[in-house]
């Protein structure tokens, strides 16, 4: 094994202390719990407690499937994974599946979280959704795609902060 030296990683926004080990030629850097080459010898010394993008995610989410329940849907699955893509939540609303695209932004500064769904992600979510369907046997069900732009936003008090929900139904055509 060859020496351990110190040095600082910067991954979605979080700065890490780690060490790192260099055998046999080959570097072996740690990237937020990840390692690669196999390498048994990445230790991290320590992280911020700032939240990493996939549990803010997570909490945009929850807060968004809070709020469609809240507004009569049902929820059929979360987090639909398939070799096309993945779909946030997959709802119901009466006699018609609704495939929901959450997206998160801090601020409104560049756009909202609705404005970066571009032609190529309707497209594989298109793909996945026809996947779903076939996979349920759901072919013959009305379906529509919506998206719900969650934003981090400010109380009135300045102190505690909340999520801005903005629920687009029948965003895009398919």
């Amino acid at each position: 094994m060859g020496a351990i030296s110190k040095r600082q990683t910067k991954n979605s926004g979080r700065v890490l202390d780690a060490q790192h080990c260099s055998h046999e030629q080959k570097t072996c850097h740690v990237f937020a719990r990840r390692h690669y080459n196999n390498c048994q010898h990445l230790i991290v010394i320590s992280q911020t407690n700032t939240p990493n993008t996939r549990t803010i995610g997570n909490h945009a989410e929850n807060c968004a499937l809070e709020y469609l329940l809240d507004r009569g849907l049902n929820l059929i699955k979360r987090n639909y994974h398939c070799k096309c893509g993945e779909i946030d939540l997959i709802m119901a609303d009466n006699n018609i599946i609704v495939f929901v695209e959450v997206r998160y932004r801090k601020n409104t500064y560049y756009g909202s979280g609705a404005e970066t769904i571009d032609f190529r992600k309707q497209k594989k979510l298109l793909a996945s959704a026809t996947h779903f369907l076939q996979n349920k046997r759901m072919l013959d069900r009305f379906c529509r795609f919506d998206v719900i732009s969650v934003c981090l936003g400010q109380a009135a008090n300045n102190e505690t902060k909340n999520f801005q929900i903005n629920w687009i139904p029948n965003a895009f055509q398919a």
